[in-house]
């Protein structure tokens, strides 16, 4: 019988479809970048506990520009996904999933100290009210909500 072969559609280029503006990163881009992030920070703050320990600071700065130095940056790669998964297992025991897991929680909570800075003092920080009728509250209770629309 003779063999057939199955040809398989050719996917258009969307990318090209869309034009700069509105492209977005491919999926396994993205997957270097959560992985070459949870990297350098993992890394960077057990230099920095180390340094601290000895009594040196330590610079995020100066450690950023010399990880950039070795590892390249996002736009720049100097090694495969593999070579980075390969170089988390060896130093912390993370496959992909997990430094993908640690990337997402390090970007939550990075995140949410974002917010919590921008929110104005006076929330943080309510005063005792004294003497003040339920109209007053009304509006300091209306003007604190108010603050739940700052773009962040």
């Amino acid at each position: 019988m003779a063999r057939t072969t199955v040809k398989q559609p050719q996917l258009p280029n969307f990318d090209a479809a869309f034009g700069d503006d509105f492209t977005v990163k491919d999926y396994a881009e993205k997957e270097w970048e959560s992985v070459y992030y949870a990297i350098r920070e993992l890394q960077g703050r057990a230099l920095k506990k180390s340094k601290i320990a000895q009594g040196d600071t330590f610079s995020w700065d100066a450690y950023k520009a010399k990880f950039a130095e070795v590892f390249g940056t996002p736009q720049d790669k100097r090694f495969t996904l593999e070579q980075l998964v390969s170089y988390g297992m060896q130093k912390w025991g993370m496959d992909l999933e997990e430094l993908k897991a640690y990337n997402r929680r390090s970007w939550e909570r990075r995140n949410v100290e974002v917010k919590v800075s921008v929110v104005p003092a006076a929330v943080k920080t309510p005063q005792p009210l004294k003497d003040v009728s339920s109209w007053e509250v009304s509006n300091l209770v209306t003007d604190t909500w108010a603050t739940d629309d700052i773009p962040y």
